[in-house]
């Protein structure tokens, strides 16, 4: 062959390689992995946003960094503080994600994001949190707990952000959770004071949560031990949501008086039928037994707010002083429901022993029935709430309370 017919050939099959390569579509880019599926993320929500601010730190790097997440437990947190009572850590005040693995401290670095200022107390803010949390650890189960100032179901006062001067109420706890996009939280807990209640728990069954874990009473400083939560999990990483209730309920330490685990599955149904059934008999024999019923609410177990009463002490109380048969088998009825729906349950001291695991509000008085600790029309907030639309016992209240 002739060097110019060899040259015109290599020229052609060079041509002819490089128009095939531009018809070629492209390599595509190498992106981050996708997220592996674990068995439980652990979500804590801790609005540091108040007087609270000094153990944030601390249970972030004490509790929830040991011993952090695995390849079967995700742990992770938001976190808000304020700019006064706790200058560690890098005294950040906005608003940070972490990831929390063993040992890792709670410094601005370590955190895997920053949204800056944002208000703890919004319901736009928890969506966020849960969405992200979801997206970027997904798992099989899904636990939440909510760290800050709590008090009951009453509006105004739970999740307090001081510098937003807010707080999140039980409508918008349900606004957060059932917004687009939000899968369903297996175990809700409560690391705060008097939120074991049976009128929140009925938000959270409304949201679809399977069990919820807190104090009837007010919570001290050590509170839910997440360290011990975590380990328990990687224990046991397939315990059902049950079990995950139980394991928390039982970490709270010494300086708290009672813990309990509820489930929000069919034996809540049979709860709140149970109750209903109660209130509806209990407003009948009002014309016959208001003064008994006044006289067994001296006796039934409170706790610091004096008409946050425990529900199975309540109908117990009540069927020692009324001999009325349809009264006597309703609350009856009622503590049956309270331990089979009461899946662990403890307290500590003498004062809390008829604690059984969930409490209902019972004010004595029309005095206490209106009594508004803020700008919030308390009453008129408790008849909005999902337990009492399920319920007749915020008509029984109104009747008692006249």
């Amino acid at each position: 062959m002739k060097r110019g017919i060899l040259f015109v050939a290599v020229v052609t099959l060079a041509t002819a390689l490089t128009v095939a390569l531009a018809a070629a579509p492209a390599p595509a880019k190498k992106g981050p992995p996708a997220p592996t599926t674990a068995q439980w993320t652990v979500m804590v929500y801790i609005g540091g946003d108040n007087d609270l601010e000094r153990s944030v730190v601390p249970d972030i790097e004490t509790e929830l960094c040991v011993p952090g997440s695995n390849a079967d437990v995700n742990v992770v947190c938001l976190a808000d503080r304020h700019p006064g009572y706790d200058r560690s850590a890098g005294d950040w005040t906005t608003t940070k994600l972490f990831y929390c693995t063993e040992g890792m401290t709670a410094t601005p670095e370590n955190a895997v994001a920053d949204w800056g200022e944002r208000n703890t107390a919004d319901p736009q803010t928890l969506t966020d949190f849960v969405l992200w949390a979801q997206a970027t650890y997904p798992a099989e189960h899904y636990a939440l707990f909510f760290w800050d100032h709590g008090w009951m179901w009453r509006p105004g006062k739970t999740l307090r952000d001081d510098t937003s001067a807010d707080a999140m109420d039980e409508d918008e706890f349900l606004a957060a959770m059932t917004a687009e996009g939000v899968e369903p939280i297996d175990v809700a807990g409560w690391d705060m004071c008097e939120r074991q209640t049976i009128e929140v728990a009925a938000t959270w069954a409304s949201i679809g949560a399977a069990a919820v874990v807190g104090s009837e009473e007010d919570e001290w400083w050590e509170g839910v031990q997440y360290d011990l939560v975590v380990a328990a999990l990687q224990a046991d990483p397939t315990m059902a949501p049950d079990a995950m209730a139980i394991a928390a309920a039982s970490t709270p330490g010494g300086d708290n008086r009672t813990y309990s685990a509820l489930a929000l599955d069919a034996r809540w149904d049979a709860l709140l039928e149970a109750v209903d059934a109660f209130a509806w008999a209990l407003e009948g024999g009002l014309p016959l037994y208001r003064d008994a019923y006044d006289d067994a609410a001296k006796r039934i177990q409170d706790y610091g707010d004096r008409d946050n009463r425990d529900l199975y002490d309540l109908a117990h109380e009540i069927s020692l002083v009324v001999d009325d048969p349809v009264i006597d088998a309703t609350a009856q009825g009622v503590m049956d429901a309270v331990d089979e729906a009461v899946l662990y349950s403890m307290y500590r001291s003498e004062r809390y022993r008829d604690s059984h695991g969930v409490s209902i509000w019972w004010p004595r008085t029309y005095d206490a029935l209106v009594y508004t600790p803020n700008e919030i029309d308390n009453w008129a907030f408790y008849q909005t709430l999902e337990f009492a639309k399920a319920t007749q016992w915020d008509e029984f209240l109104a009747a008692f309370a006249q």
